[in-house]
């Protein structure tokens, strides 16, 4: 934060986007697949501070409303950013790109039956039945809540679309 601070005065918004980017967006990214799926009290601080970091970025008002600068800087929120980490995680378990330890973390719903239902059609996975909240949090259930929930269409193109159509949909919603 101290490095945007006093670098902000001097330097454009796509330097300031860049060292955004170098400094803190690893931080936020780093293995947040497995730190990222909890209770939204437990990541208020990482958001708290991103949106601070946001701030500085564009002089903005201590308590301005973030979603315009988001969508100006074409930036995402935490809980974006895991939503798509998420995401890719799946989209790499269906293409086969994953180390084969994964290979028996979910299962496709014409696996379990063989009856045409709509899931089955649609090549979806399993939702498992869960009791506590760590099996709420937990990738096997919460990746697969995430990847039925993307529409097909984008499911068979390639990583990079994939990718490019979750970031431009949540940027998109930032401006609404």
């Amino acid at each position: 934060m101290g490095v945007l601070s006093k670098v902000r005065h001097y330097v454009n918004a796509a330097t300031l986007s860049m060292l955004y980017y170098s400094l803190r967006y690893p931080f936020l990214t780093y293995a947040v697949v497995t730190w990222g799926n909890t209770y939204t009290t437990t990541l208020r601080p990482l958001i708290i501070l991103q949106k601070r970091a946001v701030r500085l970025m564009t002089f903005s008002e201590f308590r301005a409303h973030s979603d315009p600068i988001f969508h100006d800087l074409g930036l995402l929120k935490l809980p974006d950013i895991i939503f798509l980490h998420n995401a890719l995680f799946m989209y790499d378990f269906y293409s086969d790109c994953l180390p084969s330890v994964f290979n028996c973390f979910f299962l496709q719903v014409n696996r379990i039956h063989q009856y045409n239902t709509r899931l089955a059609a649609k090549r979806s996975y399993y939702l498992p039945r869960i009791r506590t909240n760590y099996g709420k949090f937990n990738i096997r259930y919460l990746g697969v809540k995430i990847w039925n929930s993307i529409p097909e269409l984008f499911k068979s193109k390639p990583r990079s679309s994939f990718k490019k159509f979750l970031v431009d949909s949540f940027i998109d919603r930032y401006n609404n």
